[in-house]
């Protein structure tokens, strides 16, 4: 087990960046071998990969690479660049179908797919010259130029030199060109080691490996081979540290750190060890807790086709919230099975139990990189070291300024997301104390909002509203004239009272029982605008108690900096809530959720949303460009919100919400009763046999206290430190 706690994971992350270092003063570009090929496999491992293509993975390569180069020969001809003149897009490149079809002529030694192959590569070079000519884009990613690279180092023994100097001749001017165009050429993505390294930077380390030595632009491609090396170690360095001891990436949404992103690593770290040796894992081991949070970052589903994920930052909310990295995890989660599963049996069992929640459609690899299956060499099936049960009930992934807490892991269960901390901007939106709640199949408190089709197209629903923080479930804070944000490059028009800064908030508190989970976090500096005007808030923080397994208790403490900037408290839905005195319910599939409002006494309630007004913000609807009968798709997305506001105006305001998740057989909430004193604000609840009575802190440091009479008998102080986590399959410090 990666048994890792906060000391160790510091230590973890030490070695980590030493050995970076002390592997770059290991590499040097005489270590690249003088044969090809040199991507992915070499002539010493090829026939391990061609025995695998014919054995254990024999069905992988039958249906998804050679049968794909066989229908490919049974048409006439493949398209020509020069004889269509103008058409540019994807449909004439045709890079991929250059490897399929070299590393076919590799399995089977039959020319015709040799020819094949030559002809994608000229047909492909021909389209990626046009588009440059046009000032047009080859593709956002470069996924098939990477192939199209891979099938020239595959093919160099069985082409002539002309041949394969032509290839490469045209294939480093064309991609120079785009690399070094001025003005950049719209939607070719650079894509630094930051990100996820599979723009035109991506490039630079295939090539240069497999150019290197052919004489072909020397002096360009030890430049390139330098730059590859440099991003790509950047890269690793970036991703460990960002990983912590508990799991993450690049990115806190897992539509990118467990989709696209992990590809570079894999990449990298195959076609290093192939052209040189030199044998990186220990440096990329940071990977083996990725399973952990992908884990807590799925929901499981008995009705859609597949889990389905929060829906948290920069994520599509669409078809139920179905993961839209589902395609992907069969393949990134083999990978690391693969590399880290015999040191790290845990590891392998979360992987495995994430590839069971797939639908069997996608309990397969894969196409976009088809030669990882070819590349396994341990035999990981029996490893299966624990029981999913075995996990604690939360989990705080400190690096990601996420907390992810559940009353258990059956799709009946109780689950919750609360975002606090992080310091990554990619991907994140003005989000800060917000909060998830999902169960069986309901979403119950939602992200709401869509990036839906090119950013361009929605640009408008995405600067205005997607991004804002009046679509997350947190506060806002109004200011008249304040400055507008930006999001995907586009400003807002108008601001409507949210945060400013994707990082600057704080997790103050992170404790986990069998109980309950207590977080607290700071959200004050994401509320900071540094403009002309005087800062709008003084403070900003968030508790969250959740009482397992269907209770949550909020408290807020909102300080403005002038007493006429009105704060609202938010709370947003897929289905129209229902209101009733000074509480609401709102249902979604089978479920319900309750939630009474507290403080401020005698607050104002009142919902938006509804035709015309679904994603209301600053005086108007920024709505998605989609039909009616588009929408429904999109009903993840959602249409109402409560809103919360005190009735008088005051500087400092308190808000105290417990919400209720049922099944919608439950008519009436179970009543709280305010409890207040001179230095708290608190609330009492019984549930059961239980009587629990929580405190919060009116004024200085966060806490108070929680006390349990019933069955179970307990008080003690909610606690002002954040909880380690040992192992994946520990909660204890």
């Amino acid at each position: 087990m990666m048994n890792l706690n906060y000391k160790q994971g510091i230590i973890f992350l030490a070695i980590l960046l030493s050995g970076l270092y002390a592997v770059s003063d290991v590499f040097q570009k005489k270590q690249i071998r003088t044969d090809h090929p040199r991507l992915f496999f070499n002539a010493d491992t090829l026939p391990a990969v061609i025995s695998r293509a014919l054995n254990e993975e024999k069905a992988w390569y039958r249906h998804y690479v050679k049968n794909r180069a066989v229908r490919l020969l049974n048409e006439k001809e493949l398209p020509s660049i020069r004889d269509r003149g103008d058409a540019v897009g994807g449909h004439y490149d045709y890079g991929m179908q250059a490897a399929w079809s070299a590393f076919t002529y590799l399995v089977e030694e039959d020319a015709t797919y040799l020819a094949l192959a030559q002809k994608c590569i000229e047909t492909s070079l021909d389209f990626y010259e046009l588009c440059y000519s046009k000032q047009e884009e080859v593709s956002w990613r470069s996924c098939s130029r990477t192939h199209l690279v891979m099938a020239i180092d595959w093919l160099w023994n069985d082409l002539s030199e002309a041949d394969r100097l032509e290839y490469l001749a045209r294939l480093i001017r064309v991609v120079n060109n785009v690399k070094t165009a001025d003005p950049w050429i719209d939607r070719e993505h650079m894509s630094s080691y930051q990100e996820g390294m599979y723009g035109i930077l991506g490039l630079m380390w295939p090539i240069g490996i497999v150019a290197y030595g052919s004489g072909v632009e020397t002096q360009l491609i030890d430049e390139w081979i330098n730059e590859g090396w440099t991003e790509n170690m950047r890269m690793i360095e970036h991703r460990g540290s960002y990983t912590g001891d508990d799991g993450g990436g690049a990115a806190p949404t897992l539509g990118y750190v467990a989709c696209w992103y992990p590809y570079a690593e894999w990449n990298f770290y195959y076609t290093l060890l192939s052209a040189t040796g030199l044998d990186i894992l220990d440096q990329i081991q940071y990977n083996a807790l990725m399973p952990n949070y992908v884990f807590w970052n799925l929901l499981p589903s008995r009705t859609l086709h597949g889990p389905a994920e929060y829906g948290y930052g920069d994520s599509y909310h669409m078809n139920g919230n179905r993961t839209s990295s589902r395609d992907f995890l069969y393949t990134n989660m083999s990978v690391i099975e693969d590399l880290f599963g015999q040191k790290y049996p845990d590891t392998a069992t979360l992987a495995k139990h994430i590839k069971r929640m797939l639908p069997t459609n996608l309990q397969r690899w894969r196409n976009d990189y088809f030669i990882y299956p070819f590349l396994l060499t341990n035999d990981v099936n029996s490893i299966d070291s624990g029981d999913i049960n075995r996990l604690p009930n939360a989990r705080n992934f400190e690096k990601m300024g996420q907390v992810f807490m559940c009353s258990g892991f059956t799709p009946e269960d109780v689950y919750c997301l609360f975002a606090a901390g992080g310091a990554l901007r990619q991907h994140r939106q003005f989000d800060a104390l917000s909060f998830i709640i999902y169960s069986n199949d309901g979403f119950l408190a939602i992200d709401s909002g869509d990036r839906y089709g090119e950013v361009e197209r929605n640009a408008p629903h995405i600067a205005n509203y997607y991004s804002q923080s009046v679509a997350h479930n947190t506060i806002l804070i109004h200011q008249p004239n304040e400055p507008v944000t930006s999001y995907f490059g586009h400003k807002a028009l108008q601001m409507d009272g949210g945060q400013h800064n994707f990082t600057g908030s704080r997790l103050e508190a992170f404790e986990t029982n069998t109980d309950y989970t207590y977080v607290a976090g700071d959200g004050t500096g994401c509320y900071f605008h540094g403009g002309d005007l005087p800062e709008k808030v003084s403070l900003v923080t968030r508790q969250m108690i959740f009482l397992r397994p269907n209770y949550f208790v909020i408290f807020d403490r909102v300080n403005s900096t002038r007493s006429e900037y009105p704060k609202t408290w938010l709370l947003h839905t897929i289905n129209e809530p229902q209101l009733f005195d000074s509480a609401f319910y709102v249902d979604h599939e089978k479920n319900r959720l309750f939630c009474q409002t507290l403080l401020p006494e005698k607050a104002k309630l009142s919902i938006v949303g509804g035709s015309g007004k679904e994603f209301w913000s600053a005086g108007r609807n920024w709505p998605l460009p989609l039909t009616a009968a588009e929408m429904k798709k999109h009903e993840t997305a959602g249409r109402w919100r409560v809103e919360v506001r005190p009735r008088n105006k005051r500087n400092n305001d308190y808000f105290l919400h417990v919400l209720q998740v049922t099944d919608q057989n439950v008519e009436e909430m179970n009543v709280s009763e305010l409890l207040q004193t001179k230095d708290h604000y608190g609330v009492k609840i019984e549930i059961g046999d239980r009587c629990w009575k929580l405190a919060f802190n009116r004024k200085g440091m966060l806490g108070g206290t929680i006390s349990c009479e019933g069955n179970t008998n307990f008080i003690k102080k909610l606690t002002n430190d954040i909880q380690l986590q040992s192992g994946i399959f520990s909660s204890e410090p």
